[in-house]
């Protein structure tokens, strides 16, 4: 198996893409801490996707979440070698001066705050171990996806439609959104040996719509 004996810690791992790719680590081998702000739903995530896995409840915007999380995943496996910042939200797609500040600032918080403050949880961990990946999901290094059948699906459309799932299928050349295993499987990819030579780069997971 690919992730035999690594442990991973996933982010918003209750659903979509993060529990796709706790469940594709978890077949490899892995043993994996499913983390998410819906403590119930990270607790039946956890039970489908292993009997080893376990579920923390976490806010990945606050310091004292991130480190109660990483902690508890130390404890419990010994280690991380595999870091995905996978938690993510947005606000309904809309134009910007329509934005409240209140959701800026809670976007900045989970999608830009989370990263770095798991950074400072985990890569002082992963350099006294000499080894450990880190993929960041839907950001400027790691995996950026197409729009996908998530729950946010409707929130980055502005809707849910016919009309509107054809308007954005139609600017991808593949011409469907992406699956969860489109983006678990990469994830797999770049946390796996095969890719031990690859950082810092950008993986497009988007059926051909960034060419």
């Amino acid at each position: 198996m690919r992730l035999d004996n690594k442990v991973a810690l996933v982010t918003g791992a209750a659903s979509g893409f993060g529990k796709g790719i706790a469940a594709t680590f978890a077949r490899e081998g892995a043993r994996v801490a499913i983390i998410d702000i819906d403590g119930e739903a990270a607790r039946a995530a956890a039970a489908s996707v292993s009997n080893t896995a376990i579920a923390v409840r976490c806010d990945v915007s606050r310091r004292a979440d991130v480190d109660a999380a990483v902690n508890a995943t130390v404890d419990a496996f010994g280690a991380i070698d595999i870091l995905v910042n996978n938690a993510g939200m947005s606000h309904v797609r809309r134009p910007m001066l329509e934005v409240e500040e209140v959701e800026f600032d809670r976007l900045m918080a989970v999608n830009v705050k989370s990263i770095f403050l798991f950074a400072h949880a985990v890569v002082p961990r992963m350099r006294k171990q000499k080894s450990g990946v880190i993929i960041n999901i839907g950001s400027t290094a790691g995996i950026r996806p197409v729009m996908a059948e998530t729950p946010l699906l409707p929130t980055f459309m502005g809707g849910d439609s016919p009309e509107l799932r054809a308007q954005f299928k139609a600017t991808v050349p593949l011409g469907r959104f992406a699956t969860i295993d489109d983006v678990a499987n990469a994830a797999l990819f770049l946390a796996s040996d095969e890719a031990s030579f690859l950082t810092g780069n950008v993986l497009e997971v988007d059926g051909g719509r960034c060419v």
